[in-house]
């Protein structure tokens, strides 16, 4: 990983996988796409919820806390950041760092399954 300042980053290539850095603090990690005149756009990941907009992800959201019911990610859809400072810092992700994460990632894939506790089999709801 690298710590770069705004020109470096507007400088590299979509798909690059960053965080926005302040000393000794990380911001979400996101994936670089297009740089634009004066903007880029990005891709959060945590918050990659499928949707229509805005009023559509706060409502998934409110159904998921209420019934336990699965999102479907997307990780296909891009924002405008938006940035215009010109001393942000970019914590850049180099390519054995995502390689890393990927390998990490794939020893999850075993225990992604979560059961909601009202629908779980053999359940018991407290009456």
């Amino acid at each position: 990983m690298k710590i770069v300042d705004l020109k470096t980053f507007r400088s590299l290539p979509e798909n690059t996988v960053f965080s926005k850095y302040a000393p000794c603090f990380f911001d979400d990690l996101q994936i670089k796409g297009e740089t634009w005149e004066y903007d880029f756009v990005s891709q959060s990941i945590a918050d990659a919820i499928e949707c229509s907009g805005s009023d559509d992800f706060s409502s998934k959201l409110e159904s998921a806390e209420l019934t336990g019911k699965s999102l479907t990610m997307d990780f296909d859809s891009y924002g405008r950041d938006g940035l215009f400072d010109g001393d942000q810092l970019f914590a850049v992700w180099e390519s054995n760092d995502v390689k890393a994460l990927i390998e990490r990632l794939t020893l999850c894939l075993p225990n992604t399954q979560v059961s909601h506790p009202d629908t779980a089999p053999n359940s018991q709801k407290n009456l």
